[in-house]
């Protein structure tokens, strides 16, 4: 009955507890409220034996287990702006003396893709760059056009080519800020091959 009672004090803190990255006092309160749900739960402290405490690692608060034992908690949807899969399981070791082991075991939350899924990305954001680029290519081709022919010179020709240079530096800017931040992303995520906490 404990258990199960734990069990629901757990994923009730886990919903409350909020990861933001911008909000770095959370941590401090999540380790509070971590410790706080767990201080209830004293059968451990009455038999004597020994535990590891209540612990919040900045992505997860462990429970207080025995010694020697292996506890698995639900893996954190994100953590420092990072998404990882809330399905699988994180692992912590509580040692034979009553510590945490230094790192908890992030690896199973690691979203994985199929390698056709990550190549039909890649094609698809190559076909959103070229065509930018070709968009942006063919203003430039008209916008020479129209500077080049005296005679197309009027009112109408010179709104278009207002136009023009308007798309052109939407074209530009919208390529620039997609190849810094979705390659960006892109090589994150591949250096970010492991998530471990001390």
């Amino acid at each position: 009955m404990t258990d199960i009672t734990n069990k629901i004090n757990i994923q009730r803190l886990l919903r409350s507890i909020n990861y933001n990255e911008t909000n770095k006092v959370n941590i401090t309160y999540n380790q509070i409220l971590c410790e706080q749900l767990h201080k209830q739960n004293i059968e451990l402290q009455n038999k004597s034996l020994s535990y590891c405490p209540p612990y919040h690692d900045g992505a997860t608060c462990w429970p207080p287990i025995l010694a020697g034992t292996t506890v698995h908690m639900p893996c954190p949807s994100s953590y420092e702006g990072q998404m990882y899969n809330p399905y699988e399981n994180a692992t912590k070791e509580c040692l034979e003396h009553g510590n945490w082991s230094s790192k908890s075991d992030y690896i199973p939350c690691l979203l994985t893709g199929d390698s056709s899924t990550l190549d039909l990305t890649m094609i698809l954001r190559c076909i959103f760059l070229t065509g930018y680029s070709l968009s942006c290519g063919c203003l430039c081709l008209a916008l020479i056009i129209f500077y080049i022919f005296k005679s197309l010179k009027c009112m109408r020709n010179t709104i278009h080519s207002h136009l023009f240079v308007a798309l052109m530096i939407k074209a530009c800017a919208w390529s620039i800020s997609y190849i810094f931040v979705e390659f960006a992303d892109i090589k994150q995520f591949k250096d970010d091959t492991k998530l471990t906490i001390s």
